[in-house]
């Protein structure tokens, strides 16, 4: 089994650094706080910062990449494997899918929380957004 690199923190800083302003302004547009707190400590560089944020901070990093860019989505792993361990990845990749413990109403079943069309296509929008959809679980 290959060991992660590193040097992939350093390397995905500078990858985040570039591009922190359009990360910003494409999940600062979801509706859900949660998921926008959670995706700030994460850029910030808050070491409470949860598997939550790095989800949302991976999502849109996915869609603004260019298909020579993907080298990038291995310096994310990289870094949570190298930074906060192998739970921490697993449960950054298994987050966006994850339960809501919210409810709608009270007495209501829980609900999913999915964080889907980051780069508008799917929603008609010109330019990049999140789309926070809440389904029922």
């Amino acid at each position: 089994m290959q060991r992660p690199d590193a040097g992939a923190p350093e390397k995905l800083a500078a990858e985040l650094d570039k591009r922190r302003k359009v990360l910003a302004d494409t999940v600062v547009k979801c509706p859900d706080p949660e998921l926008t707190s959670a995706d700030a400590a994460y850029l910030a560089g808050d070491p409470a910062s949860t598997p939550l944020g790095a989800a949302v901070v991976a999502k849109a990093v996915a869609v603004s990449l260019s298909w020579a860019e993907r080298e990038m989505l291995s310096l994310l792993a990289e870094t949570w494997l190298t930074e906060r361990g192998l739970v921490f990845a697993a449960v950054t990749v298994t987050e966006p899918a994850g339960p809501s413990l919210s409810r709608s109403t009270p007495g209501s079943a829980p609900r999913r929380r999915m964080m889907t069309d980051l780069n508008g296509v799917a929603s008609g929008n010109d330019g990049p957004a999140v789309k926070c959809l809440f389904r029922a679980g």
